[in-house]
């Protein structure tokens, strides 16, 4: 499948959950479930809007490369354009990625003593520095 395709799927997705949840009709565990898949799309949503504004910023300033008066402006705005979108495109492809169920769990990490008296060895630094590697 296309990427263009599973992006209109996406989009059409998101727009009929909203139809859903504003009509009302919907109420406990449905509403919870369409308000949890609502807000797993939305970011994915924001993405795809922003990808196809600067792919079509970058098409009209394209359809300017023909005017003589215009055409340095839009070499840079070409290149920009460009940019922009590898970004996007990154990201898109990054928010596309599906979900791991354990994400939303919580984690406990324990540390106990072991032979060697690493425990003692083991400074706080290094434990912060641990914790924050994992949240990253």
């Amino acid at each position: 499948m296309a990427l263009d395709e599973r992006l209109d799927r996406i989009l059409a997705r998101h727009e009929e959950i909203a139809a859903i949840m504003a009509e009302g009709q919907v109420n406990g565990d449905a509403f919870s479930r369409l308000s949890r898949e609502y807000a797993d799309l939305d970011p994915v949503v924001q993405a795809v809007q922003a990808y196809r504004d600067a792919a079509q910023r970058m098409a009209q300033a394209r359809e300017l490369l023909d005017d003589p008066e215009m055409r340095e402006l839009a070499e840079i705005e070409i290149q920009e354009a460009e940019a922009k979108c590898d970004e996007l495109k990154l990201q898109l492809r990054l928010a596309l990625l599906p979900r791991d169920e354990a994400d939303a769990r919580s984690a406990i990490l324990e540390i106990r003593p072991a032979a060697g008296g690493m425990r003692r060895r083991f400074s706080r630094r290094s434990f912060s520095a641990l914790i924050n590697a994992m949240r990253s």
